[in-house]
């Protein structure tokens, strides 16, 4: 910060929109409170003066670059203050030491300490500090810190609380009771007023963050794409308008070439390289712009040596800077700038070294991305022996972050090594899987890459290979209810072959009414309660790609106390199911699920089923969660409207960790919500499982409601490796 600015900072007790304006850059970085421990509004006491010389001389060291004799200082200042009960200078102690371990690439250790300063800062007395003010420093840090691990639990919840903050800013400050901060509209008519248009620029970009995080690339790239319009069209720019301007086209440029808008994403970059040499535009970013407009440029038929050297030059001055993640990404383009120009072993040198050196760095989402890359050169030069390998750490890190989008690649560049290594079935249902997360994102670059694959792939699938990938799940299902309730039974014939598959699906039970719905491609049969058992089939064709459910349904009571109904398809014993049912006190629905490959290998999820009941009057909104007892990432999505709920990355039952994502919580507890409609009895929960490791026997998922006395079990799924008695061949 530049003196003038020091000043403002230090008199906030005469704190000015103006001034105001000036300080809340550093909300657009990760802050620093070196310079507001200045003149305070209340009277010396005796060990203020103390503390601040103590404190002084830690910043001092630490802008030499001394930084482990300035966080022992900042130790001693934190000792000191705690021994007087001083929550203002200890808060200051503990930001401080924050950005010690941010510096350390320690995110967790830096959060604690951010979180430790935050609430020191809420004990400090308000006439001394102006809280909304550092509320909003500190929990945009933690934001940040946040972000940078996945928590996306904590981004919400952080998100929340600064709302709050800008509330009582606007409320204070302004007059204005009660906004409502509508972060969908940014005509809105608090923007009009000269400083919250800036608190809602914070906002928004937090906002995209989630959205970003939560997979809704649209919507977050709708409010960059508003906020950076609306600061091209300030008419008196200064620096920090060109700060947030700088930011929003950097996240433009990332989320525009995740989801295959690179036209778009290059004309963001030209927009940022054009603000080169304003004052406050992060150095790095304009650096990695120049390296990919090079790699454009070249591609695009110019002549290497007219850019080359630029490029060149760009990673040299990100290597003598600080540290970024920004400086790997220029990096790995100019990489690809040696491969597209011929110098493949260079290329392929450099990226081992860069990677070795991001492992050491513990970067793991940054570190996914140049994973890809290099699988891709590798599959490019016919050196497939580390491929595989590269990918599954990839898209394990991926996960881990919650960056779901990113997987799409990661299932392009799998199926292409599938395919290329004759292994045609596992080709086709990765590419099936990126499919329809490309369908999600809308993503028509990989769309067209993995269809690409899909119809290579098919050449060596004939239709009797793509009817014995029919698969009938679950294997085993048992339903419990209370007396005069239904008993339900779902199973699913799967086709994820690239032909039709027709055959015969069999019911053998007390059958009584049926009924085929062919648009749904359904098919509903009752149970009777007595009665001789006979069997029901009916020939089906099954589209590539896509499934047909069975139903089964039965009213319990005292006379239907227990029974049990069996399902084969084309006669085949490897593909029977069985169906029971019984009379109990409490709801609960247990299923058995085989899985070999998604045992085995991280990119095959495992589909699993629960219905829950419902007993209540009209409509209502209920918790929902799922455990397991074994790691796995576990996708739960709405089987009436087909929307994603949440994404459990480790099946642990909350939704606050690394990786963890959340789209329905109008409860604001961060767990996810699930409509239960009271003229339709019970909601349907599909749950995609995605093993972490193979080691375990088999996997338990447990399926829990939040009640008015705490989390109810629903039912259980199973997922073993092989049918039981039976040999699966994957």
């Amino acid at each position: 910060m530049s003196d003038p600015i020091i000043t403002q900072c230090r008199r906030l007790s005469t704190l000015k929109t103006t001034a105001f304006r000036l300080t809340f850059f550093a909300l657009t970085v990760c802050l620093t409170p070196a310079s507001l421990s200045g003149q305070d509004a209340e009277p010396a006491r005796p060990h203020d003066e103390e503390i601040r010389e103590i404190r002084q001389e830690a910043l001092r060291l630490v802008r030499e670059r001394d930084f482990e004799a300035g966080y022992a200082l900042l130790l001693r200042q934190e000792a000191r203050a705690r021994e007087v009960d001083d929550a203002y200078w200890l808060y200051l102690a503990l930001w401080e030491q924050a950005l010690h371990y941010a510096r350390l690439r320690e995110p967790t250790r830096a959060i604690q300490l951010y979180e430790e300063a935050y609430q020191s800062l809420l004990e400090c007395e308000k006439e001394r500090v102006r809280q909304w003010f550092f509320r909003l420093m500190l929990l945009n840090n933690l934001q940040l810190k946040n972000r940078s691990v996945g928590r996306f639990g904590e981004m919400l919840r952080l998100h929340r609380l600064a709302e709050d903050a800008a509330k009582e800013y606007l409320a204070e400050v302004h007059g204005i009771a009660d906004p409502q901060l509508d972060l969908y509209d940014l005509d809105s008519p608090h923007l009009a007023v000269d400083f919250p248009s800036r608190t809602l620029d914070l906002l928004v970009l937090h906002q995209s963050d989630l959205r970003e995080h939560a997979g809704e690339h649209e919507a977050s790239i709708l409010l960059l794409q508003r906020m950076a319009e609306k600061l091209e069209n300030i008419a008196r720019h200064d620096a920090w308008t060109r700060l947030d301007q700088g930011r929003a086209y950097s996240k433009l440029i990332w989320q525009l070439n995740l989801i295959g808008r690179t036209s778009e994403a290059d004309d963001y970059s030209q927009r940022l390289l054009e603000l080169e040499g304003v004052r406050h535009v992060p150095g790095y970013h304009l650096l990695r712009e120049r390296v990919h407009a090079a790699r454009r440029a070249i591609r695009a038929g110019e002549p290497p040596e007219e850019f080359l050297p630029g490029a060149e030059e760009a990673v040299r001055q990100l290597r003598e800077g600080r540290y970024s993640p920004a400086m790997f990404e220029a990096e790995s383009a100019l990489i690809r700038i040696y491969a597209f120009l011929g110098r493949n072993e260079r290329a392929l040198s450099m990226f081992d070294d860069l990677i070795e050196e991001m492992r050491d760095a513990s970067i793991d989402l940054v570190l996914a991305h140049r994973l890809m890359d290099r699988a891709e050169l590798r599959i490019t030069l016919d050196k497939l022996e580390d491929v595989e390998a590269d990918l599954f750490e990839a898209i394990r890190f991926l996960r881990e972050s919650g960056m779901w989008i990113d997987e799409i690649r990661a299932y392009r560049i799998y199926s292409r090594y599938l395919a290329k290594t004759g292994r045609a079935t596992e080709a086709l249902r990765v590419a099936n899987r990126g499919l329809f997360l490309a369908e999600r994102f809308n993503n028509d670059s990989h769309r067209g890459a993995l269809q690409r694959v899909r119809d290579r792939v098919s050449e060596a699938i004939d239709a009797d290979l793509s009817e014995a990938l029919v698969d009938l799940q679950p294997i085993q299902m048992t339903a419990t209810v209370a007396a005069n309730e239904f008993a339900r039974g779902r199973f699913v014939v799967i086709n994820p072959g690239i032909t039709s598959a027709e055959g015969t699906l069999e019911v053998q039970g007390r059958i009584g009414a049926h009924h085929w719905n062919a648009g749904r491609g359904a098919w509903a049969v009752e149970i009777l309660p007595e009665g001789e058992e006979t069997l029901l089939s009916r020939r089906i064709v099954v589209e590539p790609g896509k499934q047909v459910v069975l139903f089964l349904e039965t009213a319990v009571n005292e006379n239907n106390n227990r029974g049990e109904a069996t399902i084969t398809w084309n006669g085949r014993e490897d593909q029977t199911a069985t169906w029971s049912y019984d009379l109990g006190p409490e709801q609960k629905v247990t299923s058995l699920v085989t899985g070999n490959l998604a045992m085995e290998n991280p990119f095959f999820p495992m589909p699993m089923y629960h219905e829950i009941y419902y007993r209540g009057g009209g409509d209502d909104i209920r918790n929902i969660r799922v455990r397991s007892s074994h790691p796995a990432r576990i996708e739960l999505v709405d089987g009436t409207t087909r929307n994603l709920l949440a994404v459990d990355a480790t099946g642990d039952g909350a939704f606050d960790g690394p990786g963890d994502i959340l789209l329905v919580d109008t409860h604001r507890n961060n767990f996810p919500e699930l409509m239960l409609k009271g003229d339709e009895g019970m909601a349907i929960v599909e749950l995609y499982v995605f093993p972490h490791a193979a080691e375990a026997d088999q996997i338990e998922i447990g399926v829990e409601l939040l009640e008015e006395n705490g989390w109810t079990p629903l039912g259980t799924s199973t997922l073993v490796p092989t049918r039981v008695g039976k040999e699966t061949d994957p």
